[in-house]
């Protein structure tokens, strides 16, 4: 899934994927989020036996890919 919102540099990257730290953005409109629905999505993905990225520039939006085993 891409998106065309303010984007991630790498450090904003790792810490999101971070199941364990509580950490979010802002939006394109100031909005804030609580990062539940990402660990959510890592949570079942890894469950699965996948692996879940993202990939992300300031001011271009991010993508975000998942891979799940047979």
């Amino acid at each position: 899934m891409s998106d065309e919102g303010v984007g991630m540099d790498r450090e904003a990257q790792e810490k999101i994927m971070d199941t364990n730290n509580n950490y979010t953005t802002s939006g394109t409109q100031g909005e804030k989020g609580s990062g539940l629905g990402l660990d959510l999505c890592i949570d079942f993905v890894e469950m699965h036996g996948g692996t879940l990225s993202v990939d992300s520039e300031p001011g271009q939006g991010s993508t975000f890919t998942f891979t799940l085993s047979a």
